[in-house]
C-alpha cells in the first residue's frame, strides 16, 4: 500500500497542548523538526491566503449580481456554502455550467433562463417580479441572494411593510439541497461552511406567525443591519441533515428579533419538517443525486 499525504493548507498544526509546531520533511533522516518563527509566520500567511479565496469569490459574486440587475440595498436573504478551506478546484467550471444548465433544476427553482458563464463557474439570475441570484464557483462555493418577501406593497401613510420571518425557510432548504446534490454529484468530500444572513434589516418589522394568514401578533424587529448565522457540516452527510442545518440557521437568525423569549430549536424543527417536502429541488435524470 502506498499512502500519499499532501501538505495541509490549514498548517501550522500544534501539538503538545497547542505549544509545539513540527515541520515534516519526508526525505530527511530526521523526519520532523520544531518550526522556527519564520516558518510559522509563512504557514500562517498561507492559511490567510487560502481563507482569502472565500472572500474573493463572494466579492466578485456581488459585482456580478449588480451587473445582472439585482437591487442589493433592500432587505434580503444571503446564503453562502463552501469548503472551510477552499484550496483547489473541486468542480470544473464546465461541470458547474452543466449542473446549473439543467432545465429541470431551473424550473424547480424558478429560473427560466439558461445559465450564464463567468471565469470561475456559472450563475442563474432573474430580476423581474421575483428577483433571485445563484452563483456556483469551481472551488465548490455557492452564493444565493433573494430580496425578502413582503406581505404587502408600501402604501403612503399606512405604515411600514411587514415581512414574514419564516418565509426564509424555503430558500434555506433549497440551497442546502442544491449544495448536497452538487457535492454528491461530483464526489466532493470535505467540511463545509454554511452561512446565512439577513441584510439591511435594522428596525424592519417582521411577523413571527407560523402560517400565511394575516398576523395576529405585533411585529418584531432588531437594531442590527446584518443578522448572521453559520454552521459547519460534512459534505458527505449534508443530504441527510438538510432539516438539521436549516433549523440551526433559523434558530440563529431568529435570536435577535423582539423582546420575548426566542423560539427554541425544538419549536422550529416541526415547522421545518412540515415545509421541507414543498421546498425540494428537482433534477433531471442526467444529473442524478
Amino acid at each position: 500500500m502506498v499512502a500519499q499525504v499532501n501538505e495541509s493548507p490549514k498548517a501550522p498544526h500544534a501539538i503538545e497542548h497547542s505549544t509545539q509546531v513540527y515541520i515534516r520533511t519526508g526525505d530527511s533522516s530526521n523526519p520532523t523538526a520544531l518550526a522556527d518563527m519564520g516558518m510559522i509566520e509563512r504557514l500562517l500567511l498561507r492559511r490567510r491566503e487560502v481563507l482569502g479565496r472565500w472572500e474573493d469569490f463572494y466579492a466578485e459574486s456581488f459585482f456580478l449580481a449588480e451587473r445582472a440587475g439585482l437591487t442589493l440595498n433592500v432587505p434580503r436573504l444571503e446564503l453562502r456554502v463552501g469548503p472551510l478551506y477552499p484550496t483547489e478546484v473541486l468542480i470544473t467550471r464546465e461541470k458547474v455550467s452543466e449542473f446549473l444548465g439543467d432545465s429541470v433544476l431551473q424550473h424547480s427553482f424558478g429560473f427560466e433562463d439558461r445559465a450564464l458563464r463567468h471565469p470561475q463557474g456559472a450563475i442563474l439570475s432573474r430580476n423581474d417580479h421575483t428577483a433571485m441570484y445563484l452563483n456556483i464557483g469551481e472551488l465548490g462555493t455557492i452564493h444565493y441572494l433573494e430580496p425578502l418577501l413582503s406581505m404587502s406593497q408600501p402604501i403612503p401613510g399606512e405604515g411600514p411593510v411587514v415581512y414574514p420571518f419564516w418565509w426564509i425557510t424555503h430558500p434555506v432548504l433549497r440551497i442546502i439541497d442544491v449544495a448536497s446534490a452538487l457535492m454528491n454529484r461530483h464526489g466532493v468530500s470535505c467540511n463545509l461552511r454554511v452561512e446565512a444572513r439577513l441584510e439591511n434589516v435594522p428596525r424592519v418589522p417582521f411577523t413571527l406567525s407560523w402560517n400565511k394568514n394575516p398576523p395576529t401578533t405585533l411585529p418584531v424587529s432588531t437594531l442590527s443591519a446584518t443578522v448572521p448565522a453559520s454552521a459547519s457540516y460534512s459534505s458527505d452527510r449534508l443530504g441527510e441533515r438538510i432539516e438539521d442545518v436549516t433549523v440551526e440557521l433559523l434558530y440563529q437568525l431568529r435570536w435577535p428579533f423582539g423582546k420575548d423569549k426566542p423560539h427554541t430549536r425544538e419549536q422550529i424543527q416541526p415547522f421545518v419538517a412540515q415545509e421541507h417536502p414543498n421546498a425540494r429541488v428537482r433534477y433531471s435524470n442526467a444529473l442524478g443525486r
